[in-house]
């Protein structure tokens, strides 16, 4: 059994059987506690917030000191312990692998999505981007859930992304309390245009 929570903006929580991590530590719903491994996208606060890491190190993780893995730049640019992540270099948890694949976001210096895979199961992590590389756009037909940014100006360059993999299910995220109202009108525009979507709302979790 895979559980995989959304905690609010961009960060996501998936504790499996061996393994419990959590992606872009900016949350608004606290994680659960057992938390072995921390991705960062890129370092952008909202992204990679240093007061919600250490949160996490005080009362969330495991038994086991915490392993965070991140763009090489976050190492230089905090005093924290990075493993650098690097393109399409696989990093093998004990249940998930985590694929990292580079991709631009809003002035990032550099910004990596992550599939994680689980079993037959892919779940892609897009951070905020809306312009994909080449190489993500060659994941079809292997994403059964993806997570994108709802910034409504780009709908569409999520939409032209969507098509190019035709994932199981995409859900809207990178919003916050209060802000759901963006999320479901891109549920709405993308089941509009033959993408299967649905609202995940901040709290929210589900298994497979």
């Amino acid at each position: 059994m895979v559980m995989l929570r959304f905690l609010g903006r961009c960060c996501i929580e998936i504790e499996t059987l061996q393994d419990h991590f959590i992606i872009d530590p900016h949350y608004f719903t606290p994680p659960k506690k057992g938390i072995k491994d921390i991705f960062i996208t890129h370092g952008h606060e909202d992204h990679f917030d240093v007061e919600k890491i250490t949160e996490i190190d005080e009362k969330y993780k495991g038994e086991e000191d915490l392993t965070l893995f991140g763009p090489k730049n976050l190492q230089k640019d905090s005093e924290l312990d990075i493993e650098e992540v690097k393109q399409e270099k696989e990093i093998e948890l004990n249940d998930a692998t985590i694929t990292p694949f580079e991709v631009k976001c809003y002035k990032a210096e550099q910004c990596f999505a992550y599939l994680i895979t689980l079993g037959d199961v892919n779940i892609l992590h897009t951070a905020d981007s809306a312009l994909f590389s080449e190489r993500l756009k060659k994941l079809k037909p292997n994403v059964d859930y993806c997570f994108v940014a709802c910034f409504e100006d780009n709908f569409g360059d999520y939409l032209n992304f969507l098509k190019d993999i035709y994932p199981k299910v995409t859900f809207p995220y990178h919003f916050n309390p209060g802000e759901e109202k963006q999320a479901k009108k891109l549920v709405e525009y993308l089941n509009t245009n033959t993408i299967e979507a649905s609202f995940l709302e901040i709290g929210g979790e589900f298994e497979f």
